[in-house]
């Protein structure tokens, strides 16, 4: 049956956040090969709830997502002691999740990326000054200028999650 699920942000809000180089590159990250690890980073700091709460709606929506491209097989979360990876029984594949605080902005070069072992880096301020979505190898940098929620429930970090989770739902992307 059809799932509906809520976002954080505003979906036409979202639309509008840049994504570079492109959204394929993005995709080809996520969807072209065999990802196995989606490793999710942030900078610790007081603004752990944001990137706590943006981790755990990338968790929870990209496991979706695989669950759909990987033809809708079975599958569960958390079986045995990895509570923190989807199973898909008919591949006997499956993606497992972490997301790790990084005790400072120096500990960024150290992230390892791969075709089966995903970096994904969420920054905010002071950290970024832009709003966007950059795939560069198998790194992907969510950014987030502000944490303002003036006028609205939602952060420009919740709009570039969004944005990354609208690429990889759309079958033909531009």
């Amino acid at each position: 049956g059809n799932e509906t699920r809520n976002f954080r942000a505003n979906l036409i809000e979202a639309e509008k956040v840049p994504v570079y180089p492109d959204s394929n590159s993005i995709r080809n990250v996520f969807l072209g090969g065999n990802v196995s690890n989606i490793n999710i980073y942030y900078i610790e700091g007081k603004e752990n709830g944001f990137y706590g709460t943006s981790a755990i709606e990338l968790t929870l929506k990209l496991g979706l997502i695989y669950k759909y491209y990987r033809g809708n097989e079975g599958y569960s979360f958390g079986e045995g002691n990895r509570e923190n990876c989807l199973y898909f029984y008919k591949s006997g594949s499956s993606v497992c999740f972490n997301i790790e605080a990084l005790k400072s902005a120096g500990n960024i070069s150290g992230i390892k990326s791969s075709p089966s072992s995903i970096a994904v880096l969420l920054l905010g301020p002071p950290f970024s000054s832009k709003t966007g979505v950059t795939a560069s190898n198998y790194t992907v940098t969510v950014e987030g200028k502000s944490f303002d929620e003036t006028n609205r429930k939602y952060t420009d970090l919740d709009l570039a999650v969004d944005k990354l989770l609208l690429v990889l739902m759309k079958e033909n992307a531009a």
